[in-house]
C-alpha cells in the first residue's frame, strides 16, 4: 500500500512504507558512503505526482540530492506515521536545577508542525543555477544564502566532524553565498565576527526562507510541573521505532 505524501515544496510523492530491508539499508557503511537519507528515499519511492519545484530526469525519476532537506525530512515523517504510527517515547532528565528526575514521555509526531515553503523561495528552488536567496541584516550589511539540499548531507557530516570547535561559524559559512563588499577569503571570519543582532536576524530569515518540520517538542516533568522545550532528534529509532507493545515472553 502506498503512502501519499504532499512535500512542503509542492512535491508529491507516492512512497511503499518501511520494510526490514530498509534498516539493513541504513547501517550499510556503503550506504552511507553515498548519503543513507538519499538511498533510502529513492528505494522507497513508486511514483511521483507532482513534481513541484523540481525538475525530473528524462524517465520520469527526481533526483532526491536535489530535494530541499525540509522536504526530505516531511517526506520521512509521514511514512513513518503511516508505517509505524505516530507514538514517540522520549526519556530526559528534567531540567529544573532543583529537580533533576529522570522521566519518560510520550508525545505524538502529528503534533509536529510543518512549515510550508514561501512562494518568495520557489524561484531559488527550481533555478538550475541555483540563484541565492537575499536579505538585509540590521546593520545594513546584504547577505545572500542558499537553502539546504539532500546533496549536502555527506558534506555536513564531514563539516561537522571537522570543526568541532566552531561549528556555529562553521555551519553559517557553509550557507551564505556572499556577503556585499566582503571578500570571498575574508567571509568566515566576518561571519564569525558577525553582531549578535545580525547572527539571530539571518537565522530567522534562513528558517522563514525553507521549509519542514519543526521537531520542538514540550517537555514536562510529573515530579516538579517544570517545563521546557527541546528540539527532539528524528533518528533511527524515530524510522525503525522499537515494538512497545504486549510483551512477547509468556510468564
Amino acid at each position: 500500500m502506498s503512502v501519499r505524501v504532499e512535500c512542503p515544496s509542492g512535491l508529491i510523492v507516492n512512497l511503499r512504507r518501511f520494510k526490514l530491508a530498509d534498516k539493513d539499508l541504513m547501517a550499510s557503511k556503503r550506504t552511507h558512503r553515498l548519503g543513507a537519507t538519499t538511498v533510502l528515499l529513492r528505494e522507497l519511492t513508486e511514483s511521483i505526482e507532482e513534481p513541484g519545484p523540481y525538475g525530473l530526469s528524462e524517465d520520469g525519476n527526481l533526483d532526491w540530492d536535489d530535494v530541499l532537506q525540509g522536504d526530505r525530512t516531511a517526506a520521512l515523517l509521514t511514512n513513518r506515521i503511516e508505517t509505524w504510527g505516530d507514538e514517540m517515547i522520549a526519556k530526559r532528565k528534567c531540567q529544573s536545577p532543583s529537580c533533576n528526575e529522570r522521566i519518560v514521555m510520550e508525545y505524538s509526531l502529528q503534533d509536529l508542525e510543518i512549515r510550508k515553503l514561501p512562494k518568495t523561495s520557489l524561484p531559488h528552488v527550481s533555478d538550475p543555477d541555483r540563484t541565492p536567496l537575499k536579505t538585509t541584516l540590521p546593520s545594513g550589511a546584504v547577505v545572500s544564502f542558499r537553502l539546504i539540499r539532500g546533496g549536502d548531507e555527506k558534506k555536513l557530516k564531514k563539516l561537522k566532524k571537522n570543526n568541532r570547535d566552531n561549528l556555529a561559524t562553521a555551519f553559517m559559512h557553509y550557507r551564505v553565498v556572499e556577503v556585499a563588499g566582503v571578500e570571498k577569503s575574508k567571509l568566515r571570519a566576518w561571519l564569525a565576527n558577525m553582531d549578535g543582532r545580525d547572527d539571530v536576524f539571518l537565522e530567522h530569515a534562513m528558517d522563514e526562507a525553507g521549509c519542514g518540520v519543526d521537531t520542538e517538542v514540550v517537555f514536562e516533568c510529573p515530579d516538579c510541573d517544570y517545563e521546557w522545550e527541546e528540539d527532539v532528534e528524528l533518528g533511527e529509532d524515530f524510522l525503525f521505532p522499537a515494538y512497545r507493545g504486549r510483551s512477547s515472553t509468556k510468564k
